[in-house]
């Protein structure tokens, strides 16, 4: 007849008729171990979630840290300053914000001022740095290439240009503007040439690329990403200068 297999506790047993300090000697043996683990267990639990908890918490602080913008009024007469209840809101720019600014870039690229320097050494420059990516390769070949203002300045003495915005609309969600431009031309104020242009442009608002410098001139962070110039055969739209 076969044996049954006795249990791990039945073997663990202190055996029948064993004196104290024999079943005290089991216990040593073969309980406490055992007893010791399971403490060792719901100890290791119990720091598990104490850290979880005191992790929930530090991200908690840290997301109330730190500088909490709010409005001092005073009153002039009395003398008193106190909390204003007025609140800043998250600024959004729309679609005039970044029209205004689009054409402060196509004025800065390309008008031509009376003052020569002022055009290539701080409206250019300026443009340039407004654009990134592929932009900035476009925008180097275009001067090297199609519009050669040194070079038509050294010809041409007294030439200026003025940058006309006529109407802008976008695509993409706004990641794309259409800007259709009339650039006026002139040698000591006789206008000599008159053309106009549609101005596409990529652009991404990202004021973080800026140091605290640039943000004062471009708050939002319009920066273009990729353009082109070409002729405008469409309807003559009104016009709005953008010098």
């Amino acid at each position: 007849m076969p044996l049954s297999k006795p249990s791990s506790q039945t073997e663990n047993a202190p055996p029948p008729g064993a004196t104290i300090a024999a079943s005290q000697a089991w216990f040593a043996y073969f309980q406490k171990p055992l007893l010791n683990a399971k403490w060792a267990r719901l100890a290791a639990a119990g720091f598990f979630i104490l850290a979880l908890i005191e992790t929930i918490a530090l991200l908690q602080l840290l997301k109330n840290a730190g500088p909490r913008p709010y409005f001092i009024e005073h009153d002039e007469t009395s003398g008193a300053v106190y909390l204003s209840s007025r609140v800043a809101q998250q600024f959004t720019p729309n679609a005039a914000n970044i029209t205004y600014f689009l054409r402060i870039w196509a004025t800065h690229m390309l008008s031509i001022k009376p003052d020569q320097k002022q055009t290539q050494e701080n409206d250019i420059p300026a443009a340039a740095a407004w654009t990134v990516g592929a932009a900035t390769k476009v925008f180097t070949e275009y001067f090297a290439q199609t519009d050669r203002v040194a070079e038509r300045l050294a010809k041409q003495p007294g030439l200026t240009r003025e940058v006309v915005e006529n109407s802008t609309s976008y695509a993409n969600e706004g990641g794309i503007a259409y800007m259709v431009l009339t650039l006026i031309e002139r040698i000591d104020g006789i206008e000599t040439k008159r053309a106009q242009k549609v101005l596409t442009a990529n652009l991404i608002l990202a004021p973080e690329r800026f140091d605290e410098q640039q943000r004062r001139t471009n708050p939002i962070g319009l920066m273009v990403t990729h353009f082109t110039l070409t002729p405008y055969y469409g309807p003559n739209p009104s016009t709005h200068s953008a010098s």
